[in-house]
């Protein structure tokens, strides 16, 4: 549940962490970094379609193939300070194979 600066609900995907060298990486998104006080970016939307649960973005990205780009809509927050605001935010990743996990 994200809630915003006048005690509103925001609907969208929380991006928790952004892993290095990712698409989303390069596209700039940002996760979560509890040690610097940083909130993540939020996914509103993909392509102009409301986004507004993990599935909603899955399903809209899986409809993509790797190499195209993809328009994500997302809110930012313009500060770590409990005042700043959220700010609206286009950004495109171009999508790439999901990384292989190394063997254990």
């Amino acid at each position: 549940l994200i809630i915003d600066d006048n005690g509103q609900q925001i609907d969208g995907v929380l991006i928790q962490a952004v892993l290095p060298e990712s698409a989303a990486a390069a596209a700039g998104l940002r996760g979560v970094d509890f040690e610097a006080g940083v909130m993540g970016d939020v996914v509103v939307g993909v392509e102009g379609e409301t986004i507004t649960t993990r599935d909603d973005l899955v399903r809209r990205v899986n409809r993509r193939r790797v190499g195209e780009d993809v328009t994500l809509s997302i809110l930012r927050r313009s500060s770590n300070e409990p005042e700043g605001t959220w700010e609206p935010l286009e950004l495109t990743v171009t999508l790439q194979d999901l990384p292989s996990r190394p063997r254990r």
